[in-house]
């Protein structure tokens, strides 16, 4: 539950709170409707991207000042590593929930079994989210990355017994 809500806490505040106060300062301070379009277009791409939805273009040049719409600085291709871990680790929560909403107070050998393999599960998911995020953060060296790691694997409690998360 922590990795989850820390990763919540990442989506909302540090990124699309932080990249709508980015876009509202760019908006009040635009001269012409096509600087707000392409204010708007770097709001979605960064968005796309510190979201982990798609991965980002940085080969994308912002093209045809005067269209009203511009492809995202994302690739499309497919979404990316960590956007897939995410949702296996959405989807484990989602079934861990239903299982566990079955379960009476005290919880019977078969219940002490299947929450062992949900354990098992989950931290096979976590262990491969964080090698994906640290092996990005190798590559990208991106800021958002850094300030995601160290709020999921705070006090390195989920690296601290794994060389390659180091």
């Amino acid at each position: 539950m922590f990795l989850v809500n820390n990763l919540q806490y990442y989506l909302q505040v540090d990124v699309i709170e932080a990249q709508f106060s980015v876009l509202l300062k760019a908006v009040e301070s635009a001269n012409e409707f096509e600087d707000i379009i392409k204010v708007h277009h770097e709001f979605i791409s960064n968005l796309l991207a510190k979201t982990f939805v798609l991965k980002p273009d940085e080969e994308h040049k912002y093209k045809h000042k005067h269209r009203l719409y511009q492809e995202p600085a994302v690739q499309f291709e497919e979404p990316s590593k960590v956007y897939n871990q995410i949702m296996r680790l959405l989807e484990l929560c989602d079934e861990f929930c239903l299982v566990a909403g079955t379960w009476g107070t005290e919880l019977t050998e078969p219940d002490l079994e299947d929450l062992d393999i949900f354990q098992k599960r989950s931290d096979t998911i976590i262990e491969a989210f964080l090698f994906i995020l640290y092996k990005l953060h190798e590559k990208v060296n991106g800021e958002h990355l850094l300030q995601l790691l160290s709020q999921l694997d705070f006090n390195n409690y989920f690296s601290k017994n794994r060389s390659d998360l180091n």
